[in-house]
């Protein structure tokens, strides 16, 4: 019985010690910056990332930690309540967090392309979608149509409140399933009339009136994104991910068309 009680004090030692270590390593770093100069400012200090998205790998590769979280606003919000130093995602989509009405106190810090990059590209389970895809791509590529969408989205005056392009489907050849994260402006996220709207379902509406289908939207978070076309629940989607993690599921990827780097949103310190 004695040499049983010994173990248990050990034990119990041992945890004690475990957690004055833990205690004494948070003391050592802290969670923000004393400085931000650039993207090195973050190594070793927490940052928030969406799950699901390549924000994590971009926090890795610049030597900060990444704190999970499930959409962009907990994240902004975090920013702020200076529980973590920065949010790590698209370029395209924290400049347009910043650039956004109300959001004067935000301003992304890049994070190189020589150190992270990603490209978007449409996915689907059937490859015949993803051909008439391409070939969809080539054609508003050369007619200006996808520049003009572009424009709409990603040029320094955006003009994101206006109507929607009238991208009208007959509809005959049945309906497109289309798997969208409604929380990712500027590619798509749902306004405050209720409609879905971004540069991701401007190009879909245009497609599916090309192929003639209604299109019919399924919304998914980032982490189910590529489940939602392995398992066929949807028909389409877009997405920055390179691979599918699934080496026995077979996912068709379009050719890449837009390029995007990563950023990191702060809060902008005003000195006085």
């Amino acid at each position: 019985m004695k040499k049983i009680k010994i173990n248990y004090y050990i034990i119990a030692a041992c945890i004690l010690l475990l957690l004055q270590t833990s205690c004494k390593k948070n003391e050592e770093a802290p969670e923000i910056p004393p400085k931000i100069i650039d993207h090195t400012s973050f190594q070793d200090f927490y940052v928030a990332v969406i799950e699901g998205t390549p924000g994590y790998q971009a926090a890795l590769s610049i030597e900060a930690i990444p704190v999970i979280f499930q959409d962009t606003r907990l994240a902004t919000e975090q920013v702020r309540l200076d529980n973590v130093g920065g949010f790590i995602h698209a370029y395209s989509l924290v400049y347009y967090i910043a650039a956004s009405t109300g959001n004067e106190d935000l301003k992304v810090i890049p994070i190189p392309d020589s150190l992270f990059q990603i490209k978007y590209s449409a996915i689907s389970h059937d490859e015949k979608i993803v051909i008439s895809f391409n070939e969809y791509l080539d054609l508003i590529q050369n007619n200006g149509l996808f520049y003009t969408i572009w424009e709409r989205w990603f040029s320094i005056t955006k003009d994101t409140e206006a109507p929607l392009p009238d991208f009208t489907s007959s509809g005959k050849n049945g309906n497109l399933k289309v798997a969208i994260c409604s929380d990712t402006p500027p590619f798509s996220y749902m306004g405050n009339d209720g409609i879905y709207r971004g540069f991701s379902i401007d190009l879909f509406l245009s497609y599916a009136a090309y192929i003639e289908k209604r299109i019919q939207y399924t919304d998914v978070d980032h982490k189910n994104l590529l489940s939602s076309i392995e398992n066929k629940n949807a028909d389409i989607a877009i997405t920055n991910l390179p691979l599918s993690p699934n080496p026995n599921t077979k996912i068709f990827y379009s050719n890449p068309f837009y390029d995007d780097g990563q950023g990191i949103l702060v809060q902008l310190i005003v000195e006085s």
